[in-house]
């Protein structure tokens, strides 16, 4: 990422250990990490903050997590912000209904979080590129 960029992310997690990892591991590239502990509430946060990269709990309650991403996907100004699903245990059927919501990707955060942050700095990265071109393209 260039150091002209300004990124940020919301975190939809109720996990303080690993919204603490991330925050460390996120501190010198992302310019604001905003944290929401309750999916619940989580829709509104994003409307207001307009994040370049959300990442959900696939165990967020008390709205379910697809519950959260379809609410997402559904509205104009966010459905095409990348979405990444995070787990340490999983259902089989998790990852397919994920990607069916339109998440980006799905990673387990127990494993290894610098996945986690290579990939959403690329995600970051192709979310400013989309929006910048659908500038220059409405200008011509």
């Amino acid at each position: 990422m260039s150091n002209t960029d300004y990124y940020k992310i919301l975190l939809v997690h109720n996990n303080e250990e690993l919204v603490h990892s991330v925050n460390a591991q996120f501190r010198k590239d992302i310019d604001e990490i905003y944290v929401c502990d309750d999916s619940s509430r989580a829709f509104k946060k994003a409307l207001s903050i307009k994040p370049h990269l959300i990442i959900i709990d696939v165990d967020s309650q008390p709205l379910s997590s697809f519950e959260l991403a379809a609410q997402i996907r559904q509205t104009e100004e966010l459905m095409e912000v990348p979405i990444i699903f995070t787990y340490s245990k999983r259902n089989s059927n998790t990852p397919i209904l994920a990607f069916t919501l339109g998440a980006t990707a799905f990673l387990n955060t127990d494993k290894d979080l610098s996945l986690l942050v290579q990939e959403s700095k690329l995600f970051m990265d192709l979310y400013q590129f989309k929006r910048l071109a659908k500038k220059v393209y409405q200008n011509d």
